[in-house]
């Protein structure tokens, strides 16, 4: 079910995609009130989701896996932030889209724009994260309009188009999804037997 939502994300990203025309009027519908007094906030905000921030956060969370759960959870879930990570620039260097050039824009970012590494890194954390803490509804509420923040700071700067998030996103629920349902074969149980 979770690869299924991640797959819809991506479907849509893509079909924003190919409809630059479209993309950049949702980019325009939705930051049409364009408030340049948020641009600090919006770049703390951002900051917040990049991957040197999200790295160590993850870490410690996994690190709380392997004392409280299982080392074998623990090793899966760090091999599962580090993939998403090779993953995800993969793509971005597959796809090589240009960033938007909108008149507003707060930040000069040199690398590709599809899909968006802010939107895969936040997701990722906030999987780890509700992975984790499957019983604190309160802290993974807080994770998820997080994310969202994250999505939208990155969209309020001008660096990305609404399908690069959306695309992020859907990748990294997919991952995380595909990821998961492979935790259990032989081949990977193998593997952390050899590891462990």
């Amino acid at each position: 079910m979770l690869f299924l939502i991640g797959f819809i994300f991506l479907l849509f990203a893509v079909f924003l995609f190919l409809c630059t025309d479209l993309d950049q009027k949702l980019n325009g519908v939705l930051l049409s009130d364009h408030d340049s007094s948020l641009i600090y906030w919006n770049r703390l905000v951002s900051k917040s989701g990049s991957f040197a921030v999200v790295l160590p956060l993850s870490l410690i969370f996994i690190l709380w896996v392997w004392i409280h759960r299982s080392h074998r959870d623990a090793v899966w879930l760090f091999v599962i932030l580090i993939s998403a990570r090779l993953v995800f620039l993969l793509m971005k260097n597959i796809i090589v889209r240009a960033r938007p050039a909108f008149p507003f824009s707060h930040i000069h970012a040199t690398t590709a724009s599809f899909p968006s590494g802010h939107a895969v890194n936040g997701l990722m954390f906030v999987l780890i994260i509700l992975y984790c803490l499957r019983n604190y509804s309160l802290v993974c509420w807080i994770s998820l309009i997080w994310v969202f923040l994250v999505g939208w700071s990155r969209l309020a700067l001008g660096a990305h188009w609404i399908s690069d998030i959306l695309a992020g996103w859907g990748c990294a629920i997919m991952w995380f999804a595909f990821m998961m349902g492979i935790r259990n074969t032989v081949f990977v149980q193998k593997l952390l037997d050899y590891i462990l």
